[in-house]
């Protein structure tokens, strides 16, 4: 982990050694789902029985002029599922089919990767519009169920 931090660090002062508009972006917190995603209702067939979790950001942009850069962002999130609800309903309701199966952990896994280009325009020296453009690959999936 001190290495990656470390390798961060530097290149966040390459990067700005060459141009002011040039950033680099660290960023995490909580991830909460809500509605049917969170549900515990065993009897709601859209319930996913999610538990909170996190989420893990990395953007960074280089600008080849005054105007216009290129940048990518990259992210990881994850949530919990919640088991134990899950595998006291199967118990409580189907104990004579289900005797020995139950779910042990899963995990929804959220991961991004965009690039694509932004664009920067200065009008009376303080207001400043920045705009981006992402194209690329975004996966969501289930942990393996053991």
């Amino acid at each position: 982990m001190k290495k990656i931090i470390g390798l961060l660090l530097i290149i966040s002062i390459i990067t700005n050694l060459y141009a002011q508009e040039n950033f680099l972006i660290i960023s995490g917190g909580i991830s909460q789902p809500k509605n049917d995603f969170a549900s515990i209702d065993f009897s709601n067939s859209d319930a996913a029985f999610a538990e909170q979790g996190y989420n893990f950001n990395f953007e960074m942009s280089y600008y080849i002029n005054d105007f216009v850069g290129f940048g990518a962002n990259l992210r990881f999130s994850k949530l919990g599922f919640n088991s134990e609800t899950y595998n006291s309903e199967l118990k409580e309701n189907f104990i004579d089919i289900l005797d020995s199966v139950f779910l042990k952990s899963r995990d929804y896994n959220v991961h991004n990767f965009l690039f694509g280009p932004y664009l920067k325009v200065t009008f009376l020296e303080r207001v400043t519009i920045y705009g981006k453009t992402f194209f690329g690959v975004m996966s969501t999936f289930l942990s393996l169920i053991h």
